[in-house]
Formats: C-alpha cells, sequence, structure tokens
C-alpha cells in the first residue's frame, strides 16, 4: 500500500465508521476498507490486462467470473453501510472501482472515491 493508499483509507475512515451499522468496531471498518481497495486493484489490473494482453484474453471467461465474484464482494461489503453505494467501471484510465451515497451523489471526503484502484 503506497502512501496516497494510507491517505485515503484514514480520511475515509471516519465517514464510513459514522455509516456503519451499530456496534462496528473502527476495526472492522479498516478490514472493510483494505478489502475494497483490494477488489479496486485486482479490477483495475483485470482491465488493464483485457486491454493490452492478448495471452490473458485466451482465458477471459475465467477472469470474468473471478470479476463477478469480486464486484459481488464489493457490492456486500458496502450493502452494510447506510447511505452508501458502489460502482464499477472498466476503463483502465479511471478508478474500477467507486464508492458513493446511494442517490447518485459523489461520496466525497476530498477525492470523490473511497477506494484508489490506480
Amino acid at each position: 500500500m503506497n502512501l496516497q493508499e494510507r491517505i485515503d483509507l484514514t480520511r475515509a475512515h471516519q465517514e464510513l465508521l459514522d455509516a456503519a451499522p451499530e456496534g462496528t468496531s473502527w476495526r472492522d471498518v479498516m478490514v472493510d476498507l483494505d478489502s475494497l481497495r483490494r477488489i479496486g486493484k485486482w479490477l483495475h489490473r483485470h482491465a488493464e490486462r483485457v486491454c493490452s494482453d492478448e495471452r490473458y484474453c485466451q482465458d477471459l471467461n475465467k477472469w470474468e467470473r473471478i470479476e463477478g465474484l469480486k464486484e459481488a464482494r464489493a457490492k456486500a461489503i458496502v450493502a452494510g453501510y447506510r447511505g452508501l453505494a458502489v460502482s464499477f467501471q472498466s476503463d483502465p484510465r479511471g478508478c474500477a472501482l467507486t464508492v458513493h451515497s446511494d442517490d447518485g451523489a459523489p461520496y466525497e471526503y476530498g477525492r470523490q472515491h473511497v477506494v484508489l484502484a490506480e
């Protein structure tokens, strides 16, 4: 984890802790944030490989199944937080996983997304 990712996780932590169900510890929130960060990084690498690696695309059905599982896991994590939702995009030039308010407005704490997946 690089310095910017640590800063982003620290900034997001208190806001997610406020949105967490009653009785959720700060450690549980950090585990969820770290899981989302890891999923986002995997989705970003997957998007890069699909875009640039022909050998990777030979097993694309396998990778798309894994992608679906990762996205389902991220949705399950975020579902536990009041007022939050998660969205995905497969363009490797952007953020693969974004956590936002469930009314569609960006979930802002400074960078408009909780998980950097770049």
